[in-house]
């Protein structure tokens, strides 16, 4: 339903979005931690996989709500109205 995305690409974007939000970027440990949080509550599914060879493995994070309702929520904040 929504992006897939592992977590390093993922706490990129985030970051980047805190950094032009004007805001705090928490770590990407705290940001693991409640994205289990988020897939605990059902917002976001996480699957291990493998990379392959040479790669390892990692966590895709799959947004299962709609994205309409998880970005109206977010843009309740004014520092990310400029996201819409």
């Amino acid at each position: 339903m929504g992006w897939v995305s592992p977590l390093i690409e993922f706490y990129e974007r985030y970051q980047a979005t805190t950094e032009k939000a004007d805001a705090k970027t928490l770590s990407e440990h705290r940001v693991y931690e409640l994205l289990k949080e988020q897939a605990f509550l059902g917002v976001v599914e996480s699957t291990r996989t493998g990379g392959g060879r040479g790669e390892g493995s990692y966590l895709e994070h799959r947004l299962v709500q709609d994205t309409g309702i998880v970005l109206k929520s977010v843009l309740r904040d004014s520092r990310l109205e400029d996201l819409a």
